[in-house]
């Protein structure tokens, strides 16, 4: 059970299965919804995202960084964040089911 890989499977279907415009609007909407999150949240998710794929990881990475700067920059302003649409759109995990959200996004987008 512990040398179960928990990550190849996500991997192979970032590089593979997504096209490019389709991995901007997957990272765009992961770094969009995990700005906020807490620091020690944010290292460890980025890091499970990079052992799928290090190019996983770095894209949402780059885009948290740029998010925060910008709220750091317009601390006044209000300024709305580049998150894409989900296309097509998603629902809500049906009650009942608990996944973690990493999980949910990628059975989203295979269906």
């Amino acid at each position: 059970m512990g040398d179960e890989d928990n990550f190849s499977q996500y991997g192979q279907f970032f590089r593979q299965v997504l096209d490019n415009g389709t991995r901007e609007r997957l990272t765009d909407n992961i770094a969009g919804h995990m700005s906020n999150a807490q620091e020690f949240i944010l290292q460890r998710a980025i890091s499970n995202f990079a052992a799928a794929d290090p190019n996983f990881g770095r894209m949402i990475n780059e885009k948290i960084h740029q998010i925060l700067q910008e709220k750091g920059s317009s601390s006044q302003t209000h300024r709305k964040r580049n998150v894409q649409p989900l296309h097509p759109p998603r629902s809500v995990p049906p009650k009942g089911i608990h996944l973690p959200m990493s999980v949910w996004i990628f059975i989203q987008a295979i269906v």
